[in-house]
């Protein structure tokens, strides 16, 4: 095996499934949805007029995301919504006020962020990985840390020529809820933080300060001791400096979610030339859908049920084809069965034409790593060096 060795630090508050136990599902209450690919300009028009956010630290970047407060309360008032809104709404709700995050074929744990989406995100920051001109795509992508990474240095880059390469960009998490409450408001907030976003945001009255007092009542009613809300209570929160349009992303704040600023970032993504596509349901039945292998496969925290990495694991595969495929994960996750060693074992069972290297290692505590599958061109290209 091969090791770099980079120190990352661990993240005060981010969620832990190591010792988080999955809930067991009766047969009747299984709900394995069928597969959807959603509209972005529906989405879009979907989301919350405002949104909350606070920040992250990974690989040296500041990445803002949506509060989990925040989204919260944006499904208590989805509750009285539409039928079918109202239900994944309440069943949200249901599994954000749980014990435990995880509930097989029913809620994967995607609105709150993984230690390892972190990992993975900061590992990417460090590497300097240009992902214009190349297919990525994020499985069980949640919070979408690692894409985020991404797009900080695509948001960065100026607008490409009309014959530039385009950018092609899939997520996809199990539940379509997570892709709306969290998965896009942080592409948004991405965005709106970057260069792409500075124009739109230079016609906007300098944002007030946020209240810490008052953000502090909210914490103290909402939050969820596996996020890092917590955490920013307790903080002193640093005077914002309303007398110019510099804003920024590590302070907490919110964000009006306006019309100008929708078609903004859609058009943002069109100068850039950035497909986003957004998909939900199982993996098994985004194999047959792969037309075109990826350049980049991401995925964190995903390999802890050791009943649906076969279908994972197939996915990778087939989805990277001769391209990259990074897995972010724990050693081990207890009272489940699932971890790196299952991970790998079914490498070995589904023909995997290639090995898995790992290329970061975190040992204190509990183990967390990154491993590449490396498939055979791969390899030729390494020994070749």
């Amino acid at each position: 095996m091969f090791k770099f060795d980079f120190d990352i630090e661990d993240e005060d508050g981010i969620s832990d499934t190591s010792s988080q136990p999955v809930q067991p599902t009766a047969e009747s209450d299984r709900d394995e949805r069928p597969f959807v690919e959603h509209s972005l300009a529906k989405m879009i028009e979907n989301l919350a007029d405002e949104i909350s956010y606070s920040s992250v630290q990974a690989g040296g970047l500041c990445i803002p995301r949506r509060d989990l407060f925040d989204v919260r309360m944006q499904l208590i008032s989805a509750e009285g919504g539409r039928p079918n809104e109202a239900v994944d709404a309440q069943t949200a709700i249901d599994f954000i006020e749980r014990p435990s995050d995880l509930v097989p074929r029913v809620y994967e744990g995607g609105l709150k962020t993984w230690e390892c989406s972190i990992d993975l995100a900061a590992y990417l920051a460090r590497e300097g990985y240009d992902a214009r001109g190349k297919r990525v795509l994020e499985l069980g992508c949640g919070t979408s840390m690692p894409t985020l990474a991404l797009l900080y240095h695509l948001f960065n880059q100026p607008p490409l020529a009309d014959d530039g390469p385009i950018t092609t960009i899939h997520l996809q998490d199990y539940n379509a809820s997570v892709l709306e409450y969290v998965t896009l408001p942080n592409i948004v907030l991405a965005w709106f933080f970057s260069s792409a976003g500075q124009k739109f945001r230079s016609t906007l009255p300098p944002p007030p300060p946020k209240d810490p007092i008052k953000r502090m009542s909210k914490l103290q009613l909402d939050s969820v001791p596996e996020e890092d809300e917590e955490t920013d209570a307790r903080l002193d929160v640093p005077a914002m400096d309303v007398s110019c349009h510099v804003v920024d992303p590590s302070i907490p704040g919110d964000l009006s979610i306006s019309l100008e600023l929708r078609a903004a970032f859609l058009a943002s993504l069109k100068a850039l030339k950035i497909d986003i596509r957004l998909f939900s349901g199982p993996w098994s039945q985004f194999r047959s859908r792969i037309s075109t292998p990826y350049d980049l496969v991401l995925t964190s925290e995903t390999i802890y049920q050791p009943a649906s990495l076969r279908s994972l694991v197939q996915l990778l595969r087939d989805g990277s084809g001769s391209g990259d495929c990074l897995v972010a994960a724990k050693l081990v996750y207890f009272g489940v069965g699932g971890g790196i060693l299952e991970f790998q074992r079914t490498l070995g069972e589904v023909d995997f034409n290639g090995r898995a290297e790992t290329v970061w290692e975190h040992k204190e505590g509990v183990g967390r790593v990154y491993v590449r599958m490396m498939a055979v061109k791969d390899l030729e290209k390494l020994y070749s060096r």
